[in-house]
């Protein structure tokens, strides 16, 4: 019988500096959205399997139970989930319904400057360009920080 053994890859991530690619988080209003530069990420052999994170902090006290919402776009290199673009740019409620996955991130702590992070597993088809974004649904400001929040996609690849 094989036996499946996953490993971990380099992640994508999504911030306002030194990532993968840039997303301006630093100081997201409320009830605001940005979608973050797309990443081309080649073609051939793909990960099947990712660890979405969103890690936030908070610029003002945190309403416990509140979501900042994060979604992944896909895109063809022609045709883009929601009509986001490609550049770091604003993202509508609307256009968050088009995201190939969905991440709702809960304000755990009324606490400010303190990391809000969740993760889940999901499945993203070998598409070759993807961006990622975010709504920040809460009461206040986001961290008026550069890279204090962030989108990351860990890769799984499988072995047999």
């Amino acid at each position: 019988m094989a036996q499946i053994l996953s490993f971990l890859d380099a992640p994508l991530i999504w911030q306002d500096s030194g990532g993968s690619a840039v997303i301006t988080l630093n100081n997201l209003a409320a009830n605001v959205g940005r979608v973050g530069t797309q990443i081309d990420r080649g073609l051939g052999l793909l990960p099947r399997w990712y660890l979405l994170q969103g890690k936030f902090e908070k610029g003002v006290a945190g309403v416990v139970g509140q979501i900042i919402t994060v979604g992944i776009f896909l895109s063809d290199g022609t045709n883009v989930d929601g009509n986001v673009g490609v550049a770091d740019a604003a993202l509508t409620a609307t256009q968050m319904l088009a995201a190939y996955v969905t991440l709702e991130v809960v304000v755990t702590t009324t606490s400010t400057n303190t990391p809000i992070v969740q993760s889940k597993l999901v499945e993203i088809p070998p598409m070759q360009y993807i961006s990622g974004g975010v709504i920040n649904s809460v009461t206040g400001l986001l961290r008026a920080t550069n890279n204090a929040c962030r989108i990351a996609l860990f890769p799984f690849h499988d072995e047999v």
